[in-house]
């Protein structure tokens, strides 16, 4: 393999040691003082014909006209390069980082910066459909100086082009990660490349209280209200990761103001309480609300839409009246992308015949699917899909045909662990969208799911603890 500049070396860099191990379709991009990029095809850098193939620091886009040296007008480096900041702030006295760092408080830095933002945002969707890559890579001193202000504004630009594209040729987005290998660590979205399901959303009011005593009189010392349900709280947690998502399904009036990208229902959707005390979770979990033949016909049309631009759908949660227990059956097969389904009973009996990518059970749900207690790994072969079955405080158990893994928290953990299994979830979409291997799919969902115990609230997590526990997480196959 000839590498003929530094780009390219740190291409492969990425590829075999840092964020797109594993991934054989990539682009990684530096930005610094000026902006090249690398193909990764096959797991292999692509040169093109003239060896001039990821040159995208001169792609045009829609920001200006000013002059490029490479003496086109509006190409992204004009906009979005380590010098392109200095230059259109003004002060040559200044580092690209020291622009980023004034946009907060200063309306030129807040312009120039912005400017960038929006130029890479419209040069990474229009690569994206071109080539349709798993991953994109950031770098560079540009990408370390501005991870969480061009985030958000990257991710607000590249979905709102990359849906309506997907929407119109069902392309699939790619997922944009920092680079590892002393490259920087912007991390932002591309697109939607996750799409989470709630069907029976709800209202999460979470109460923690000393000590729960039935026929007591309690004084509740915290109270949290939020919108949930299973679906709602991946999406959290991948959006407290950084990773692009989208969250739809069904909202009642009440729930939809909060939840404006939901469906909305005539009835109210449900509530559901949670009272913490001294480490262990009682919930109360209302059925929900009447789904309409209508209002599934709008659901199942809004599904499409967005499950076009999708490159992993979460389905998660329980049924409301109303739906058919094939509803979520019906949704595997009407997706283009692989389905991770995390739900009990007969939804999840239907699902499994559907054949979605893989689902998540714990050990309670797999007993009830089988009727009694499951024998482990060896019931989970028997379903025919791939199965992360989680248990609880023992960690989990992955199985699919290509192998066994279990992995275990690093101890024992006091908090809220209503929304563990949540969180393993969310890791485990995020490992399929980025094409990781199982095992590390699986050490970073237990991790997740520990660190997840220590929050609050179902829908976030521990990001202090997360990192810790990503160290410690062993996974054994067998």
């Amino acid at each position: 393999m000839a590498l003929t500049h530094d780009v390219r070396a740190g291409g492969v860099a990425e590829h075999e040691f840092g964020a797109a191990r594993g991934v054989d379709d990539f682009l990684f991009l530096p930005i610094g003082t000026g902006i090249a990029g690398t193909v990764f095809a096959g797991g292999r850098p692509y040169r093109g014909a003239d060896g001039m193939a990821g040159e995208i620091g001169h792609a045009p886009v829609p920001i200006g006209e000013e002059l490029c040296a490479c003496g086109q007008r509006g190409c992204l480096e004009t906009y979005a390069s380590a010098a392109a900041l200095v230059r259109r702030y003004g002060d040559p006295g200044l580092s690209a980082a020291d622009v980023v760092a004034r946009a907060a408080d200063d309306p030129r830095a807040a312009q120039v910066f912005g400017d960038a933002v929006r130029a890479l945002g419209f040069a990474l969707t229009t690569y994206t459909m071109l080539l349709d890559p798993a991953l994109i890579v950031l770098g560079g001193g540009v990408g370390r100086s501005g991870r969480d202000a061009a985030g958000a504004g990257a991710r607000r630009v590249v979905r709102a082009r990359d849906l309506a594209g997907a929407a119109a040729r069902g392309a699939r987005a790619a997922g944009v990660l920092g680079g590892t290998v002393g490259c920087g660590d912007l991390r932002v979205g591309a697109g939607v490349v996750i799409l989470t399901i709630t069907l029976n959303a709800a209202l999460d009011v979470t109460y923690r209280v000393d000590g729960l005593r039935p026929g007591a009189t309690h004084r509740v010392q915290d109270v949290r209200v939020r919108p949930g349900g299973k679906g709602v709280n991946v999406a959290a947690v991948l959006e407290q990761l950084g990773e692009p998502v989208t969250a739809t399904g069904f909202a009642g009036p009440e729930l939809g103001a909060r939840l404006p990208g939901f469906v909305p229902i005539a009835a109210e959707s449900r509530r559901t309480v949670t009272v913490v005390s001294g480490g262990e979770a009682t919930l109360f979990n209302e059925p929900g609300p009447l789904i309409s033949p209508g209002e599934w016909d709008a659901l199942l049309g809004e599904f499409d839409r967005l499950a076009a631009g999708a490159r992993v759908v979460v389905l998660s949660g329980s049924l409301p009246p109303g739906l058919p227990d094939d509803a979520y059956a019906r949704l595997i097969e009407r997706s283009p992308a692989p389905v991770v389904l995390d739900t009990d009973g007969e939804p999840l009996r239907h699902g499994i015949a559907a054949g979605p990518a893989l689902v998540k059970p714990n050990v309670d749900e797999l007993a009830r699917l089988l009727g009694r207690k499951p024998d482990l790994p060896a019931d989970c072969l028997t379903l025919g899909v791939p199965v992360a079955a989680t248990l609880g405080a023992h960690g989990a158990v992955l199985v699919t045909p290509d192998g066994v893994w279990r992995a275990r928290p690093p101890g024992a953990l006091a908090g809220n662990p209503t929304g563990a299994g949540d969180a393993f979830t969310a890791a485990v979409a995020r490992g399929l969208a980025q094409g990781r291997d199982w095992a590390v799919v699986l050490a970073d969902a237990v991790a997740l799911s520990a660190a997840a115990v220590l929050s609050p609230v179902a829908g976030g997590y521990d990001a202090a603890a997360y990192r810790d526990f990503a160290g410690v997480v062993t996974v054994e196959e067998g």
